[in-house]
């Protein structure tokens, strides 16, 4: 409460009244001066009144507590009820990878498969894509390992170690591995840039021309390593390309054509590395 104004006016009015007031002045001008002295005290008692209804009515107000922003809430989509339609595309593609011996029939049951498809969103016509997909995610994982077949990432760094990573596996599905093969490149400092890759097998040195991305798989890899392969008189490569992964096998023609008329769907087929 700050009663300052009415202290403040109240002695401006005594001095007044202490100067002013004298026993030789009239009795009309000190009765002024009187009155004047009483005007100033009522002026300081409204002014006290007046911050001392202030101070009550504020010591009333509760301070209002800050609100939280509304935000908006989306409610996540309801999953897809599976079917037994479901069930017979999975299986049909499961068949199909193990008829052309990509796939082990023990390794994954359609069911566990359906299980990681439902995880990743089903969508509302489940194809060889799919199944493919969730292959991917649980060879990531570690909880299958195909059989002839394997997972490419296509966004791994551009480094010697990462690419050694991904020629390695394709070179086991080649046959190549128990050869002890060596790989080593001179990576390009800029992307989009060709660059060469030597790849040592039994005793010989064979090179492999790729194009450099930054975060991507090098263009023509693939194809090279085939070419490789068919060096050594192994089955040329075939490659199916879904989201981030090749999936890549070693298969003839009549093989590849018979897997891919099996296999359900017109995306996610298999074709020859470019």
């Amino acid at each position: 409460m700050n009663l300052l104004p009415a202290l403040a006016w109240l002695v401006a009015c005594g001095v007044l009244v202490r100067f002013a007031l004298d026993a030789e002045a009239s009795i009309e001008r000190n009765m002024l001066l009187i009155g004047a002295l009483w005007l100033g005290a009522l002026v300081c008692l409204a002014i006290a009144v007046r911050e001392a209804r202030t101070a009550l009515t504020a010591a009333r107000i509760v301070p209002r507590q800050p609100q939280p922003t509304p935000t908006e809430t989306i409610a996540p989509r309801a999953p897809r009820q599976l079917t037994p339609e479901d069930y017979t595309q999975v299986e049909a593609v499961r068949t199909a990878l193990a008829s052309a011996g990509l796939l082990d029939e023990t390794a994954v049951t359609t069911q566990r498969l359906l299980e990681r498809i439902e995880t990743d969103g089903a969508p509302q016509q489940i194809d060889t894509y799919d199944v493919l997909h969730a292959l991917a995610g649980l060879v990531g994982g570690g909880e299958i390992s195909p059989q002839n077949m394997v997972f490419v990432e296509d966004t791994a760094p551009l480094d010697e170690e990462a690419l050694t990573n991904e020629i390695m596996p394709v070179l086991s599905i080649l046959g190549l591995a128990e050869m002890g093969p060596v790989v080593s490149a001179k990576l390009p400092s800029s992307s989009n840039t060709p660059f060469e890759i030597v790849i040592e097998v039994n005793g010989q040195s064979r090179r492999i021309v790729a194009e450099a991305f930054w975060k991507n798989l090098p263009g023509g890899l693939l194809k090279g390593l085939s070419a490789l392969g068919a060096g050594f008189g192994k089955a040329p490569l075939a490659v199916s390309y879904i989201d981030q992964w090749y999936v890549v096998a070693a298969m003839d023609d009549p093989a590849m054509e018979a897997l891919n008329t099996a296999l359900p769907g017109q995306i996610a087929r298999f074709d020859r590395p470019d």
